[in-house]
């Protein structure tokens, strides 16, 4: 049935009957339907366009420097997985309709849910974020009354808006931050606090709330940021926003908060002044005043923060009196205790006095508060400290210390500071005394200051009346037109738009020492503005657009400081006439070329150059000519300096060898791309402060991760010499990273010479392919809190042989060599795939300052703990006193946590996830319940505090909780999460599932559990009572085995519920109703009947089977409405209507509609059904691709105000002009990747006005066919369109051909994460000229015939495109007249290119030709991280010419159909003028041993590797092939050419190696071809895919083995496929010829003897083995050859576990395996007498 109204109709008729009412009737439902196999395609095209979404997220991330989400790298793994599988498990589905497709369709999907990622990053939380105990904090009477009542109603689900309000200087922000330190972790997940202030700025807003929850913006816009800032909130399930000092109505929507319905975990606590800000402007539910102290607190306050003094007879009188002038203010308290502690008697009574004296007239604040301020700054120790704390005010909230030291040195405040140290140290002494005085407060970091808003309202009050400064923050002021007035003032802080968007032509304010003005966009400075300044000392210009700077500051001779941050300004030349700089700050701007002029500039003592990302000229002689410089900062900044010792006339850049020339030098902050420029002289010997990178790392890796002021990070793929200079940084360093050390085997032996490190903090080494040892034995480390060990395949140990480390086995860490391990507080190893074993148990003991754990992707990894014969005496247990969070993913050979038999206790672990380790069954190897079976937590494993519990992918675990476990071991889980453990028949024993009071989330999915809850022995006969009064989340789907909650009688009660995730299998064992009856026959109900779910707002049902009867919905009497229903992969073509009362059923507030069949229309005209979505607000509509449209009446939609729709394939118009009239409450529609979309609204001829009254949001993304909004005449009116999002819409030429009226709208987005906007004239020129205006909008540029004005554009003058500010994705698609995209000097203009595509370009021949004479030897492309060619008929290379190229961060390479392709890069014969007709590789154009990837390629980081369709004979050159270290995914497809993939001695390097296919190659004979290197590959007898889990071979006439003789353990290879490949007899053939293969000369593997008759012998063992399927092998004759063959397990080289067979005669090549698959297979399994029952693991065996 075609309508919507069908599942409404059959789904909620009968909801009312199930939990409250009794039963009616009995559930019917059909479980077996078949799925169609178009849904199983679809769904794999969905699959790979979601992957290659996330996966260029995850690449943006990472140039960022970001750590990808565990979550987000294991699902990623997980569909590479599957979109091989499904390769071949789409081909088998066609040929044979079976449940396998409704499987994969099912599994497809679920991914796809999965990959809805908020975000896939995260960087580390900056120190100081966490909530700590408040300073100040006293629990009062009267303070405890007002906490108590908002613990109540942040408790109260109802409230979500939260007020407290009270006079400024009140308390507010202590308590509401107290409250905050309260619920963190707690009521809530997370905690944010953000400072409004009266000035209020979206932006910093946004900012403070992000650096709360460790976000990294990736926009820069209001808008952008709003976007992000959302989607992380909503990550978190419960989350508590505090924002403070509100003065009037802040739109939250703005800022990026869910609230209500699209958060309800999200609730804001808000503090004002007004009572009215909070009632009307803010809508809080419930507020609460907070008043003065009563006297008595008042008094214990003040003589808390005095001390015991004020107790003497003759000060106690003053004293009292004095506290109570302050008038029960505790910021008032707080200031004149701190000012009067220790003071005398006179002191004190001068102090009376004043206090009782009025304010100043122009205070905005409380008299008495600023009396008692003023009095706390008269009493600063002295006036340089009472004008910094006055610059303090100027500055304002969170400001910066560092701009603070700059600010007073170029003012001149403080005597006797020589040097910028000293200034720096100075401004910190005076900020920390006077956060001691109460006039500073601690900020978000160490970094920065905060103050209070009294106290900064005094400051400002003092600042103008007694030291004539003047901060316009927000408004205008009669004091700047006033002109006698302007000439008094020594300060100006200028931040109104108002006044700056009208400056006048000179500002004649003669004795003007500091000037600071902000403002985001273009200002206008009249040329002469400074003319009258000429004493001006520090001036301070911030995000200002100009073209040059003033003439008149020419006449600022005096001027000290200069800061241009984040200005957008061209022309500098005129800095070189302020000669009396000593501080000069460029940062963030961008400016492109320092002017010579700049050397002039010889007082100057620091310059900033901080992330200027269009910086690529420094003229030479210009940074020596700096002789006073002290500091220089140029992180960020990327400069291509010039080698040392050029020829002086002929240089074009600074060489980093002037900075010998700079003896004052102390701090340097660089980025230095080729580590032979590292400068090899004196000035390293002077750094005290220094952050210096050196390699090609990418913009945004690694360098916002500093956590100290000392830093040296080498990305270097060659050996080092370190005796040029950064021996000694070395030594100085406290934060080392090392990464792609080339040939280093023992780091810091050959790195360092074992020189000791006394400062080091943090070690990270990374990437470095030949590492074995860390050797730290004779290296001192003493401060080594933290290490990091990423991308070491080859590591083995912090011993090396040398020091008596051979032993077996080998542990990383050694008790001998590792004595710095007790100060270790962060331990993360990543991809370290040779290490067996972490630590011997009195190592771990030694971990007592452990607070963070996280082990991933060690495929060789058996244990953590390995139990030493000694120990196995020893009573006591291991004990990880700190431990917070352990993380332990992807280890395949994990089978415990510790081998030994020791108690383990993690008294503080709050978070454990353990995923994707397969054999893992317990954390403790020696214990076992009385049946045997390991428990996962047995007795001897203590996590009292354990909170968040994550287990995934653990296949072998049996049992997680021991069934006598101590009431309360798990009291204080709050969320569990188990999935994908197919071996698991049950989650709790009963004790456990009734001692989980504060759990509130609870997911089980894809698990083989038989009862949720086990019923165990001796349990009593009574009915059992299962109550979770917390649990809010439950999600129970893909429990195939799942045949009850409990077996026994009980009842559950879920009062919390409000969100249910379930499938057809699950939903009616887990929610009870009272007619489910035991299997056996048992009449008594095993469920009983109570209100189980009275709460439940949101319902999301998956894979539902829906024929000839109903699936019955839960529902409550009292329901009102329920806010989201959500269906999944319903088949609506079995659906019939239902016989209940429609009438009955409540409304629906959001319907998602997911993946549905045989939907092709919404809505039907006149349903009886109208009202249950008479309150629909939301309508979200993704990969239903029969639906044809979205059709409404004028009673169905009428409350719609969303409308999203999403990969609706066949859907080619949304809507008609008369629906989208209907809708009158629509205010934002959002259509996305629905690929044959041709219009929006569909033409039904001339129409009349259209008007759209709400709609106030359109966002269109990546509709490839749309053409028009609407094709028709139809004339539209949009009264409040004020966004318009454009994003990868290349068809789109116009709007509408109608009369358009759109009086709100501003521009045109091209990115929804943009805020720029593009506008012209109208909507419909400016959609026109989306593709060819420069305007510095684009990131992405797409240029194609499709497209003339792009080809007119590139064609002309290709800078026009390159030239885009933010360039990061070119697409060259169809261009059929370019025979080349790039020369050499274009490709300068390519920094932050990351992405580039070029398809169905028949005339090209090259991508990157060398017509010109090459300016540097080789070309290296910084950001590009994803290439993609294809159909491209005529190219031969990617690159021509002689230059090396280098990609320091490409992880994908996909090249198809370019048959003419013969390699990567070729070089040109500098014989012939014609470089395209003469072509060399390392050989002839047509030379067969032409590789791919020649020597002259390099790509460290390759990822993921696509060819198809090539011209190619070899892929990689003998003796010099780029790194394939870390190759995570080979597919090689129809390259006819190929005789064999990998020469044997690269195979060794195929560490991570995973996912490899090969298909359609018709010459391939070998996979791995024996070259005869037997003396220099001495290991080739010992290959090893550690880390292959998928080999596929298909469609290969000619392959007759895998490799000539040698051993191969694939030890994770889970999934073989060998497919019509009728020559292949034996996976590896023993060579009878007596002279081996030698190098070049390809032996025919068909002309050799084939010795094995099997597939499989002894040389090949395949301990993980889970799905084997063989078809059309012809010449097969034996697939298992017994003699010899690995018994069982215990006997492969890395099985940590034996798995016996039952009898002695039975053998296990296969022990793992549970499905076979055997098709067109002369002879198979039983041509030795094996019968299917000796592979009994085997579930599913077709044949």
């Amino acid at each position: 049935m075609e309508f919507v109204i069908t599942i409404v109709g059959s789904i909620v008729a009968k909801a009312v009957e199930l939990t409250i009412s009794p039963i009616k009737n009995h559930v019917k439902y059909l479980s077996n339907h078949q799925q169609n196999v178009e849904t199983l395609k679809n769904r794999a095209e969905k699959l790979k366009g979601a992957k290659d979404r996330v996966q260029h997220s995850v690449d943006a991330a990472k140039r960022k420097g970001e750590e990808i989400e565990g979550d987000v790298d294991k699902w990623l793994s997980e569909v590479d997985k599957k979109i091989l599988e499904l390769a071949g498990k789409v081909t088998e589905a066609e040929e044979k309709l079976s449940r396998k497709a409704e499987e994969e369709a099912k599994a497809v999907a679920e991914l796809l849910d999965h990959g809805k990622f908020v975000r896939v990053s995260n960087r580390a939380v900056p120190q100081g974020i966490v909530v700590a105990p408040v300073k100040g904090y006293q629990e009062f009477e009267s303070r405890t009354l007002i906490l108590n009542g908002l613990m109540e109603a942040l408790k109260d689900d109802s409230v979500s808006v939260i007020g407290v309000h009270g006079m400024g200087g009140i308390g507010k922000t202590t308590l509401v931050k107290e409250i905050a330190r309260k619920v963190e972790g707690k009521l809530f997940d997370s905690v944010v606090i953000a400072t409004v202030t009266q000035a209020m700025d979206i932006e910093k807003i946004q900012n403070q709330i992000a650096a709360f929850l460790g976000l990294k913006f990736e926009e820069q816009s209001t808008v952008g940021k709003a976007f992000e800032l959302r989607k992380r909130i909503l990550k978190e399930k419960r989350i508590l926003v505090v924002l403070d000092d509100i003065w009037e109505k802040l739109d939250i929507e703005e800022v990026g908060i869910p609230l209500g319905d699209e958060h309800k975990g999200c609730k804001l606590l808000l503090t004002s002044r007004e009572l009215n800000v909070l009632l009307d402007e803010m809508d809080a539910q419930k507020n609460f005043p907070i008043g003065v102290l009563k006297e008595k607190e008042a008094w214990d306050l003040f003589k808390k923060m005095t001390g015991d003094c004020v107790e003497s007879c003759d000060l106690k009188p003053i004293a009292m009196e004095v506290a109570k002038k302050c008038a029960g203010l505790p910021i008032a308290i707080a200031t004149v205790a701190v000012a009067l502690r220790e003071k005398g008697l006179f002191q004190w009574k001068n102090a009376l006095r004043e206090l009782e004296r009025p304010s100043s007239s122009n205070f905005r604040g409380i008299t008495k508060a600023y009396s008692a301020i003023r009095l706390s700054f008269d009493y600063l120790e002295s006036e340089e400290v009472k004008r910094t704390f006055l610059l303090c005010s100027v500055i304002g909230h969170n400001g910066l210390v560092e701009d603070l030291v700059r600010y007073t040195l170029g003012l001149g405040l403080f005597d006797g500071v020589y040097t910028m140290e000293e200034a720096r140290n100075k401004v910190l002494t005076v900020v920390a005394n006077l956060k001691a005085s109460a006039l500073l407060l601690d900020s978000y970091n160490d970094k920065r200051f905060d103050i209070h808003d009294v106290v900064w309202d005094a400051a400002l009050a003092i600042a103008s009346k007694d030291y004539r400064m003047l901060v316009l923050r927000d408004h205008d002021s009669k004091e700047w037109s006033d002109k006698l007035k302007m000439k008094i003032w020594r300060m100006i802080s200028l931040r109104c738009p108002q006044i700056i968007a009208n400056l006048p032509k000179e500002m004649e304010c003669t004795g003007l020492s500091f000037f600071h003005m902000a403002y985001d966009g273009a200002v206008k400075i009249p040329p002469n503005f400074f003319k009258q300044t000429e004493g001006l000392k520090a001036l301070d210009l911030v995000g200002i657009q100009f073209p040059s700077l003033p003439e008149s500051i020419i006449h600022l001779t005096d001027l000290r400081m200069l800061s241009l941050k984040k200005c957008a300004v061209d022309d500098i030349t005129i800095l070189g006439e302020l000669k009396s700089l000593e501080v000069l700050n460029l940062a963030k701007s961008s400016i492109k070329e320092l002017p010579k002029e700049m050397a002039q500039l010889t007082q100057l003592r620091l310059l900033d150059l901080s992330w200027c990302r269009e910086l690529k000229i420094i003229p030479p002689n210009v940074l020596s000519s700096l002789s006073k410089l002290e500091e220089l900062y140029m992180g960020g900044s990327i400069v291509e300096w010039e080698k040392e010792g050029g020829v002086e006339n002929e240089r074009k850049n600074a060489s980093l060898d002037e900075l010998n020339n700079l003896p004052c030098l102390t701090t340097l902050y660089v980025h230095i791309l080729d580590a032979q420029m590292i400068p090899k002289h004196r000035f390293v010997e002077k750094l005290d402060r220094f952050r210096i990178l050196v390699g090609n790392y990418a913009r945004y890796d690694c360098c916002n991760k500093y956590e100290s002021w000392k830093a040296l990070k080498l990305k270097l793929y060659t050996n080092i010499d370190l005796d040029n200079g950064m021996k000694m940084l070395s030594i100085k360093t406290e934060d080392l990273c090392l990464a792609g050390l080339e040939g280093v085997k023992n780091v810091f032996v050959e790195l360092n010479n074992g020189k000791d490190l006394p400062h080091l903090k943090r070690l990270h080494v990374k990437n470095c392919m030949h590492v074995q040892y860390i050797t730290m034995n004779k290296v001192g480390v003493p401060g080594l809190c933290s290490i990091t060990l990423e991308g070491l395949p080859q590591l083995v140990s912090f011993c090396s042989p040398d020091e008596g480390c051979s032993t077996k086995p080998l542990l990383l860490f050694n008790k001998q060599t590792c004595h710095w391990i007790t100060n270790l507080r962060s331990l993360i190893i990543y991809g370290c795939g040779k290490l067996e074993h972490l630590l011997s148990p009195s190592l771990a003991r030694s971990l007592v300052q452990l607070e963070c754990f996280k082990i991933q992707d060690c495929k060789g990894l058996r244990g953590i703990i390995l139990a030493e014969e000694i120990e196995e005496e020893r009573k006591d247990g291991i004990c990880f006193p700190r431990l917070n969070s352990l993380h332990i993913w992807g280890l395949p050979n994990l089978i415990f946590f510790s081998s030994g038999n020791h108690n383990i206790e993690f008294p503080l672990l709050k978070g454990l996830e353990i995923e994707g380790c397969p054999k893992l069954i317990g954390f403790i190897s020696q214990s076992s319940n009385q049946s045997g079976m390991h428990a996962f937590f047995s007795e001897k494993v203590a996590v009292p505090t354990l909170e968040d519990m994550n287990i995934s992918r653990l296949s072998n675990l049996k049992m997680v909780f021991y069934n006598d476990l101590k009431p309360g071991s798990f009291q204080n889980l709050l969320k569990i999460r188990v999935h994908g453990c197919g071996s698991l028949k049950n989650l709790f024993p009963v004790s456990i599932a009734k001692d989980l009071a504060q759990l509130e989330e609870l997911r089980i999915t894809d698990c083989g559990v038989e009862d949720i809850v086990s019923k165990g022995e001796g349990v009593e006969e009574q009915p059992v009572r299962f109550e979770f009064p917390q649990v809010s989340t439950l999600e129970v789907t893909s429990l195939k085995e799942l045949k009850c909650f409990y077996e026994g009688q009980h009842t559950i009660v879920w009062p919390m519920l409000k969100k249910l995730i379930t499938d057809c299998s699950a939903l009616l064992k887990i929610v009870a109703w009272e007619h489910l009856r035991l299997i056996q026959g048992n009449e008594q109900p095993v469920l009983l009947v109570e209100e189980v779910i009275p709460k439940l707002e949101e319902l999301e049902l998956q894979n539902f089977v829906l024929a000839l009867d109903f699936l019955y919905f839960l529902s409550s009497e009292d329901s009102t409405i329920w806010k989201d229903l959500s269906f999944f992969f319903f088949d609506f073509k079995h659906v019939v209507p239902c016989k209940g009362d429609a009438g009955t059923l409540p409304p629906i507030r959001n319907l998602k509609l997911d993946s549905a069949k045989n939907l092709k229309h919404i809505w039907r005209k006149d349903s009886e059904f109208d009202h249950i979505l008479s309150n629909l607000q939301k309508l979200e509509v993704w990969g239903c691709d029969d639906l044809i449209n979205i059709t409404a009446w004028s009673s169905s939609f009428q409350n719609l105000t969303t409308l999203n729709v999403l990969f609706c394939q066949m859907m080619t118009k949304l809507v008609t002009p008369s629906v989208l009239k209907s809708l009158v409450q629509l205010t934002t529609i959002k259509v996305e990747d629905c690929t044959k979309m041709t219009e929006i609204v569909g033409n039904e001829g001339d129409c009349d006005q259209t008007i759209v009254s709400k709609l106030k949001c359109l966002q269109l993304y990546r509709l490839e066919s749309l053409t028009s909004f609407c094709p028709g005449y139809c004339n539209f009116e949009f009264p409040c369109l004020e966004e318009l999002v454009v994003e990868g819409c290349p068809r789109l030429k116009i709007f509408s051909k109608g009369v358009l009226s759109t009086p709100q709208l501003q521009g045109i987005k091209q990115s929804r994460h943009d805020e720029k906007w593009s506008w012209t004239r109208d909507l419909n020129t400016t959609i026109q000229q989306l593709y060819t205006k420069k305007d510095g909008l684009h990131n992405r540029y797409d240029i194609s015939d499709t497209f003339p004005e792009s080809m007119e554009i590139w064609t002309r003058n290709p800078q026009e495109i390159l030239g885009f500010k933010n360039l990061s994705s070119l697409q060259f698609y169809k261009c059929s007249s370019l025979k080349y995209i790039f020369t050499p000097s274009m490709l300068l203009s390519l920094n932050q290119l990351g992405w580039l595509e070029v398809k169905e370009c028949s005339s090209m021949e090259q991508v990157i030709r060398e017509e010109e004479e090459a300016m540097t030897h080789k070309f290296t492309f910084l950001e590009l991280t994803s290439v993609t060619i294809k159909s491209c008929s005529n190219l031969t290379n990617f690159h021509l010419g002689s230059q090396t190229l280098e990609f320091p961060e490409l992880n994908y390479i996909t090249i198809k159909e370019c048959r003419k392709m013969t390699a990567f890069s070729s070089s040109v014969s500098k014989e012939s003028g014609d470089a395209s007709e003469n072509v060399v590789g390392e050989g002839g154009i047509n030379d067969n041993n032409v590789a791919f990837f020649s020597n002259k390629v390099v790509i460290p980081c390759l990822n993921r590797l696509d060819l198809s369709s090539i011209n190619i004979h070899k892929i990689w050159h003998h003796s010099s092939s780029p790194s394939v270290g870390y190759l995570n995914s080979l597919r090689v497809k129809r390259c006819h050419n190929l005789k064999y993939l990998f020469p044997s001695f690269l195979v060794k390097d195929l560490v991570q190696l995973q996912f490899l296919q090969i298909l359609e190659c018709n010459m391939m004979e070998q996979v791995i071809f024996t070259d005869g290197l037997v003396e220099e590959h001495q290991g080739r007898n010992q290959m090893f895919f550690s880390n292959l889990e998928w080999l596929h071979l298909h469609d290969l006439p000619k392959l007759t083995s895998f490799c000539f003789e040698n051993y191969f353990e694939f030890q994770c290879l889970t999934d073989l496929e060998l497919i019509n490949c009728p020559l292949l007899k034996t996976f590896i053939t023993k060579c009878v010829s007596e002279d081996e293969p030698q190098i070049g000369q390809h032996v025919q593997a068909s002309n050799l003897e084939v010795h094995n008759s099997s597939l499989l012998n002894e040389k090949v063992v395949f301990p993980s083995l889970y799905e084997l399927r063989i078809q059309n092998c012809d010449s097969l004759e034996q697939i298992i050859e017994l003699q010899g063959v690995i018994a069982d397990e215990s006997q492969s080289t890395s099985a940590a576990q034996s798995i016996m067979a039952e009898t002695e005669t039975t053998k296990f090549v296969f022990p793992k395996l549970i499905n076979l698959g055997l098709d067109k297979v002369l002879m198979a399994v039983d041509s030795t007498n094996i019968n299917l029952h000796l592979i009994c693991k085997v579930k599913q065996y077709r044949e």
